[in-house]
């Protein structure tokens, strides 16, 4: 065997190796990945949407037993007001709708990565919520 084509073969065979490794990472990368982030955009939606929902019935409970539905939660904001806007949200931004809809769309990662971001935030932020209104209950 002529030594330019046993170089030849080498060379075609480290170049097939070469495009199996690059597809498997950009398959592990760019198919895999996403794939993980959507989970975990789809366990903060439902996790938010569930807090939400039982949010909304715990102030739900409480405004009816102390009558508490214009009173002021925050300067502005009255239990009424804040109960309604939990409705308008679970409606518009946690509905099954959206997530269906969301889960659908090839997204870069970037911007699953942001949605689980605002997400996680939103979550947070009705834990606080759910925390002053547990402190609140128990005082009064």
């Amino acid at each position: 065997m002529d030594i330019n084509i046993a170089i030849g073969i080498v060379g075609l065979i480290l170049a097939y190796l070469g495009v199996a490794y690059a597809r498997k990472t950009f398959k592990k990368d760019h198919i895999e990945k996403p794939n993980e982030n959507k989970l975990h955009l789809q366990a903060s939606f439902m996790a938010t949407r569930k807090l939400s929902q039982d949010l909304y019935n715990e102030l739900h409970e409480f405004a009816t037993r102390k009558n508490y539905f214009d009173e002021q939660m925050w300067p502005g904001v009255t239990y009424r007001i804040y109960m309604q806007e939990l409705l308008n949200s679970q409606n518009s931004n946690l509905s099954e709708e959206v997530l269906k809809n969301t889960l659908s769309l090839e997204l870069p990662e970037m911007s699953i990565q942001s949605m689980s971001k605002s997400l996680d935030d939103q979550f947070n932020a009705l834990m606080l919520v759910r925390n002053e209104l547990k402190m609140k209950s128990h005082s009064l």
